[in-house]
């Protein structure tokens, strides 16, 4: 929930697409730039802003035709943070090895992140999803926040719904 002090910087809810992301990355940097932001919070949003996005399609791609591609993508601020979060659908059997590969992540240090990112390079393991996991440790990394998943149960008994948060600190 909002609280009075949250003000929106931009938000999506439609049809996601490779052309859409290009969108939704080029107004998310002019929406960056017109606010004044330095260039290092930019680069910072825009970069955890392209991997919540891929890692959306990602998912999304299995999907039938009719529930395809459906994401909610907001960046909301208030006097602290920086909020990023994304929700999509995800096929139920995903969400285990989801959650399981988040908590993982969270759980770990910066130099642990660091030598399992460097690991995960030289083995070259790649997910089901055609991911080796890269994007969840970037994210957490250059926000120096833990990523905040939550799944909800949806009315098919095939996909869930997949909510993630990401915090950016303004300062630092």
């Amino acid at each position: 929930m909002k609280t009075l002090e949250q003000k929106d910087i931009f938000s999506f809810n439609g049809l996601l697409s490779s052309a859409e992301i290009e969108n939704i990355l080029s107004t998310i940097e002019a929406k960056c730039v017109q606010l004044k932001f330095s260039d290092a919070l930019v680069k910072k949003i825009f970069n955890i802003s392209v991997e919540m996005l891929q890692n959306a399609y990602h998912y999304l791609k299995d999907f039938p035709q009719e529930k395809k591609f459906e994401l909610s993508f907001h960046i909301e601020s208030d006097m602290d943070f920086f909020y990023l979060k994304s929700a999509n659908l995800v096929l139920r059997r995903d969400v285990s090895p989801l959650a399981m590969k988040i908590d993982k992540i969270n759980k770990m240090s910066f130099q642990e992140l660091k030598v399992y990112h460097k690991e995960i390079l030289n083995n070259s393991q790649f997910s089901r999803k055609g991911g080796a996991g890269l994007g969840f440790i970037d994210m957490k990394r250059r926000s120096g926040n833990n990523l905040m998943p939550n799944f909800t149960k949806s009315l098919s008994p095939d996909f869930d719904i997949y909510q993630l948060l990401l915090k950016i600190n303004k300062n630092g």
